[in-house]
Parts: structure tokens; sequence; C-alpha cells
């Protein structure tokens, strides 16, 4: 049924079932597949990732995860609020104009953002064996990375249900992924990258360490992008309204608060 499915929408062939079945029980093995010449045992890794990563979006989209991205989500004041829309005004434009090139140019920068977050991690894995071609890099680290979805998707579709906060499903699927993706990585370490426990320690533990720079250029891709988008549609860019934002809620909380001498 499920290969069916992802054939039908994805363009994935009848080879996902045992593939995914083998990946989570059985990553060495695939791995060892994978990096052989003329595999026809299991669906390529980069395919699988495209059509785990469109499933995911696809699911975000159901749950109206996208409708959540906003000025409002980032700007929590009144006063900062205002005075952007006052300088949206200005420009022609409105709030909520505004927030709907957030969330088109959001939904622009998912692929673009993810594919420069996973970079690091590929180049750290290069350099621990140089001789291995980048392209077996990048199948290793797709099969970790695939792992990770699978895991994140029952965390996704609890958020279907009526007592469930869909953006807090998401959150924790997101989270989750992190140490499923790391501890995939330990079996395929020691197979391809490690010769020892120590080696294989040090190495999963630099690639658990990179999760970090990882987020922060994965979520500086985002919203470049976005404030790319404002600028051109608005005629404000994303950080100019947070950076008035931040102005007018530094002006209110200084009106809020006396002076020294009016209190003595």
């Amino acid at each position: 049924m499920i290969d069916e499915i992802f054939e039908a929408v994805f363009g994935v062939d009848f080879k996902i079932g045992k593939t995914i079945k083998d990946m989570l029980l059985h990553p060495v093995r695939v791995a060892e597949a994978e990096l052989e010449d003329g595999n026809d045992v299991y669906t390529p890794q980069i395919k699988l990732f495209i059509a785990l990563f469109g499933f995911q979006l696809l699911l975000l989209s159901i749950f109206k995860i996208f409708d959540l991205v906003s000025l409002q989500a980032v700007i929590l004041s009144e006063s900062g609020l205002q005075a952007v829309s006052d300088r949206l005004q200005a420009e022609g434009s409105s709030l909520s104009a505004a927030n709907d090139v957030v969330r088109d140019w959001y939904n622009y920068s998912v692929w673009p953002a993810a594919l420069t977050g996973s970079v690091v991690y590929v180049v750290a894995m290069k350099l621990f064996r140089p001789a291995m071609k980048l392209s077996a890099h990048v199948k290793l680290y797709l099969l970790a990375t695939n792992a990770g979805f699978l895991w994140m998707f029952p965390f996704l579709l609890i958020g279907v249900l009526p007592i469930a906060d869909a953006s807090m499903a998401a959150l924790w699927a997101s989270v989750a992924a992190i140490p499923v993706f790391l501890g995939y990585l330990i079996p395929l370490f020691r197979r391809f990258y490690a010769t020892s426990a120590a080696g294989l320690v040090i190495r999963v533990s630099v690639l658990a360490i990179l999760v970090v720079p990882s987020i922060v250029i994965t979520t500086s891709v985002a919203y470049s992008m976005i404030s790319f988008g404002m600028k051109r549609e608005t005629g404000l860019g994303f950080f100019e309204a947070l950076h008035i934002a931040q102005i007018a809620e530094q002006s209110a909380a200084d009106t809020e608060t006396p002076d020294e001498g009016q209190t003595s």
C-alpha cells in the first residue's frame, strides 16, 4: 500500500517499503548497497530524501503550520507592531500584505535553507575520510537524515488530533529528528569512518556539536530570503521591521518608566 502511494504521489519506485524497513533495522546493509554501483535492491537515498521531505512539507501544509509564520510571531508587542504597520503604510503596503509575503518567502526558503544547513555535516564527513568520494558522504548523510524524517512523522500526525496543538507537534517532530539522526550515524560511522571506539565517539560528537551552526545557517538563509522578499514586495525588509519594532518597544518602555527625579 505504502509503495503504491509514494509511487503515485512522489514518483518513488516500488522498493521503498523494503528500503524503509531495512534502513530502520539494518542501516549499514542499506548503506553498503547504496555505495555499490548498480544498486537495484533499494530506493536511492537522494530520491527517498526528496519524497520524505516533500511528504513532510505536505503534512505541515495540511496542518496549516505555515499559516503561523507571520510578523506577529516574532514581534510580540503592540507598540512594535503598530510602528511596523505605520512604516508599511508609508511604503504603500500593509501588515496583512507583509504577512502574506513572509509566508510565501518562507515556503520558497525551505529547500535552499535545508540544503545549505546540510553542507557543514557533509564537509565534516569528508574531512573524516578524505579518500572517499564526496557523493558517498552525501549518500551516508542522507541515509541518517531520512531515518530522522521517518521518526518525525508520528509526531506530525499527532497534530491532526482534535486535542493536539499542531505547532507543538511540529516542534517536537523537529526535536525528535536530531537524536535519531545522530543515533543512526553511530553504526554508519563505525562501519565507514572510525577504526576505534574513541574515534567513533569523537566523530559523532563533532557532528552533534555541528547541529547548532547548522540550525544557525538554516535559519539565517530562511530569514535572509524572507527579508529580501519583503523588501522587494513591500519596500520594508524583515530585519528593518525588527529594528523598527525594537526602537518602538524601547521608546514605549522609556515612556512608561518614570524618571528617577520624579520618583524621589
